[in-house]
């Protein structure tokens, strides 16, 4: 399954533009642009302007906004999901451990 980011960077690619170009029409800066495609959402601020960039990125792309921000939804909610499991794995070897 693709993800948030190669989904906008192959629309992008397959569109024949850089990322200078997305910089400059959307006003974004090429370091957001480049986090969004790797999808780093940590390294960029809170979910609410993380949604925001996607939805201005989309709207550039010709992509649907909601489709965009969706997928980003659903895969900060695995990736929630994955560490609280991660966290729960760690509690219960470091219990068994001290037994």
């Amino acid at each position: 399954m693709e993800s948030v980011g190669e989904l906008l960077k192959s629309e992008r690619e397959a569109q024949g533009k850089t990322i200078d170009d997305v910089a400059k029409a959307t006003k974004m800066s090429t370091l957001i642009i480049g986090a969004l495609e790797s999808d780093h959402f940590s390294a960029l601020p809170a979910p609410v302007y993380v949604k925001g960039h996607l939805r201005t990125y989309a709207r550039f792309l010709g992509l649907d906004e909601d489709d965009v921000v969706n997928k980003y939804l659903r895969f900060t909610q695995q990736q929630a999901s994955r560490l609280q499991r991660q966290a729960w794995m760690t509690r219960l070897l470091a219990h068994r451990c001290l037994l």
